[in-house]
């Protein structure tokens, strides 16, 4: 039914559109179609006359140039200044050839159109001919015309032609005479009316001064239009009958009545032929929409028509996938919410933890601290002595702090890593000669196979703590004369950095821990160690930051730990 309606709106539409535009075509016809069909003809007599003028300019004058000019019932002129034809169709110049009396031929010329019925070929003429200043040409002034019969006798016709018709001043009219004789050729060399040739003829004999332009004249019968223009020796002029516009307006209207009906009937089944290209997307449309407001996504609009309603179902899919988008967004932010307490709340505890470790961790210095200071103020102990050993304890105490410290700085979230390219060798080697005085004094022999000029993009500072908690982890618990292998090598376009102490083990089962924080492994076969379990743990914390790969493990000879850096930088 829904479908119907919007079906039977289309049409409505669609009709009413059509109907404005007949309304439109039919208000311009009838009150505009008559100016504008004056225009349209102005500009073609003003045409033509520009087309005589130049053709006069070049004194290339001629019947054929006149025949051209007065296609299409136009009335042509090249007058004098006296107003008396040069060239043109303002009168009508048929023309009569003759067989005089005296076996003369002869073509003589009429100013009057219409009456070729009766000039048939043999009939006899009896006619009164004048030139006009001068013209080569003969015209007729009067004619009567008899019909030609058996008995070879002259019957006089009732239709005489008398030079009444017009009214040219005698003193025009020069080398008048008669002939008689026997009509043998009649040609009508023109279209014109005689009502319009003799309308515009006596508008101009009748204006003792004409101006240019155009001007508009009536018999109270029919239109015309006639331009004028003044040149040195005379006067061009053009004139046209304006009677077709009526015709045309009325042939129109008739006609419009059969277009409004076409029109009706095709839009009714165009609309009812495609309105489905229409109304089906609509309904897929629909479909999707509701698709949407139960947060069913998977529902898409899929339209090929290009036109705007592909481009609205596509607008409804990006609809469907950006809330689907924002959705799965929130779902993930309330994961990352969700991530992030449950991180917050292991923070709380590893700061507790953090807390009751450093407490153990600081309570035995501080326990032993307190008694060497009071064994001195006792005097039961040398001060030298026992000043030593309070330092001693101090020295630990503060390296805990600053493990602590630094385990908590690359633990904060806030934490960023400050990535240069750096030479990895020469770190090496400065980080080595920083601790180089603790494997002296345990008489360990350090052996290096290091690359040169090996660079890779890290943070310097954070990986020169990672060298140095490693180095100092080796020597540490390496045994007195001990080696201890430091290496690094290319390996598949990757850079190995190894670092081997010899001479100990860890557990299979301590393996797998020693990366936990404050875990130290078997303490009571190194009581001579001291350390706080934290450096592995801040090893492991930068190069995860870093997302290098490494490893720990047991070989043959003692303990290796691997970093391997895989972007190769050269």
């Amino acid at each position: 039914m829904k479908r119907n309606r919007l079906r039977n709106k289309l049409l409505l539409i669609n009709i009413c559109i059509f109907g404005l535009v007949f309304f439109c075509q039919f208000i311009f016809q009838n009150f505009f179609f008559k100016f504008y069909y004056q225009k349209y003809q102005g500009d073609i007599l003003n045409k033509k006359i520009n087309q005589l003028e130049i053709e006069i300019n070049k004194d290339n004058i001629n019947d054929e140039l006149v025949n051209e000019l007065t296609k299409d019932n136009i009335l042509v002129a090249y007058l004098d200044n006296k107003l008396m034809p040069k060239s043109g169709n303002l009168f009508n110049e048929d023309s009569i050839t003759i067989k005089t009396d005296n076996n003369e031929i002869m073509t003589v010329y009429l100013m009057v159109g219409n009456i070729d019925s009766i000039f048939e070929i043999g009939s006899q003429v009896k006619a009164t001919l004048f030139r006009i200043n001068g013209d080569d040409k003969y015209y007729i002034s009067s004619l009567v015309v008899a019909d030609k019969q058996e008995s070879d006798s002259i019957a006089v016709s009732s239709q005489i032609i008398s030079e009444d018709f017009i009214d040219i001043p005698i003193q025009n009219k020069t080398d008048i005479t008669s002939i008689h004789g026997e009509i043998i050729k009649y040609t009508n060399n023109n279209h014109i009316s005689f009502d319009h040739q003799t309308i515009i003829s006596n508008y101009l004999f009748n204006n003792k001064e004409l101006t240019d332009g155009l001007k508009k004249i009536n018999d109270n019968k029919n239109d015309y239009l006639l331009g004028i223009k003044k040149i040195n020796d005379g006067y061009l002029i053009a004139s046209i009958s304006l009677e077709q516009y009526q015709e045309i307006i009325l042939i129109l209207n008739d006609f419009n009545r059969y277009i409004i009906l076409f029109t009706i009937i095709l839009v009714t089944l165009i609309i009812l032929n495609y309105s489905r290209s229409i109304i089906n997307p609509i309904l897929k449309m629909k479909k999707c929409a509701q698709a949407i407001a139960v947060q069913d996504f998977d529902n898409k609009v899929h339209l090929h028509s290009k036109d705007e309603l592909q481009e609205l179902g596509e607008a409804l899919n990006d609809i469907s996938r950006n809330l689907e988008n924002k959705i799965v967004s929130l779902e993930n932010m309330n994961n990352k919410l969700k991530t992030e307490y449950e991180e917050r709340l292991e923070i709380e505890q590893h700061q507790k933890n953090l807390l009751m470790n450093i407490s153990h961790d600081l309570k035995t210095p501080l326990t032993v601290i307190k008694g060497y200071l009071k064994a001195i103020k006792d005097g039961m102990y040398s001060k030298e002595q026992y000043i030593d050993y309070t330092i001693d304890s101090v020295d630990q105490i503060s390296n805990s702090l600053n493990e602590m410290l630094e385990l908590t700085k690359f633990q904060s979230k806030s934490y960023n890593l400050s990535l240069e390219k750096i030479d990895l060798t020469r770190l090496i080697y400065k980080t080595l000669n920083n601790i180089i005085y603790l494997s002296k004094q345990k008489k360990q022999d350090i052996e290096l196979d290091l690359l040169d000029d090996v660079f890779i993009t890290v943070d310097e500072e954070a990986m020169r703590k990672v060298i140095q908690n490693l180095l100092s982890n080796a020597i540490k618990y390496s045994p007195e004369c001990n080696q201890i292998f430091i290496r690094l090598i290319e390996q598949e376009k990757h850079y190995l950095l190894s670092i081997e102490n010899t001479g100990v083990h860890i557990p299979e089962n301590d393996l797998k821990h020693v990366f936990d924080e404050f875990y130290r492994v078997d303490k009571a076969r190194n009581k001579n160690v001291k350390g706080n379990g934290l450096g592995l743990g801040i090893v492991k914390i930068i190069l995860d930051r870093h997302g290098l790969k490494y490893s720990i493990g047991n070989t043959s000879k003692g303990v290796i730990f691997i970093i391997d850096f895989k972007e190769k930088c050269s």
